[in-house]
């Protein structure tokens, strides 16, 4: 019972896993990792595909801390708010949602750092008009909030794309940016997205290296 991990060493090539269980009763099988020995960096994901934030509320706490623990996490990234677009809920009540989670993913752990990535901008269309989804702004709010709140970084996607309507501009540009559904990215809108998020953390980078240069003390 509980977590457990397996590791084989295997020289480089092609290999072929078989996994075989023979004593009965359900197994929880969470997936392979395969990596090499070295520098880099690992990048896991997990999809909530069609749920709500809070979803992760209905995790067990145990099993998160050792996998994390497991994995040797540095950061994790949190990015979700579509879904949610579609509740008619108040700012108060997405970001005490959020702070749970956040709070529920950490596991206490000051060393383990944190990012928020903003939901798109969501919309639909209304008297022949596509528009940004009322809750998109409040969603965002609550995002920025709770990342604070909680000592992580906040990547603002909604305004970063345009902010008010940005649906309405990615669907009629060309190459088209945004889905009929308003709701999701094309390939070449990921890509933007992307790019910007890159030059974003770039320069945050950037602006870090220069606050420490600042305050260095000088050479004698």
């Amino acid at each position: 019972l509980g977590d457990g991990v397996h590791s084989i060493e295997v020289p480089d090539g092609t290999h072929a896993i078989e996994l075989r269980y023979q004593r009965g009763g359900p197994v929880n099988f969470y997936g392979v990792a395969l990596e090499r020995a070295g520098p880099g960096v690992v990048y896991d994901s997990l999809g909530l595909v069609g749920a709500r934030a809070n979803r992760l509320l209905n995790f067990d706490e145990a099993h998160i801390r050792r996998q994390l623990e497991q994995r040797g996490t540095n950061l994790i990234v949190l990015g979700f708010g579509g879904n949610e677009a579609s509740d008619d809920r108040t700012e108060q009540m997405f970001y005490e949602d959020y702070l749970k989670v956040l709070s529920r993913m950490r596991q206490g752990r000051e060393d383990l750092a944190c990012l928020v990535f903003a939901p798109l901008d969501q919309a639909r269309r209304t008297r022949g008009r596509i528009r940004t989804l009322p809750t998109i702004p409040l969603i965002v709010a609550a995002h920025r909030r709770a990342a604070f709140d909680s000592g992580c970084a906040f990547y603002d996607t909604w305004h970063a794309m345009g902010g008010e309507n940005a649906m309405r501009r990615w669907y009629k540009a060309r190459p088209r940016l945004a889905m009929g559904d308003f709701r999701h990215a094309t390939p070449a809108g990921d890509e933007i997205i992307g790019n910007m998020f890159y030059k974003a953390i770039l320069a945050g980078f950037a602006d870090y290296l220069s606050r420490e240069t600042s305050v260095a003390p000088a050479s004698p």
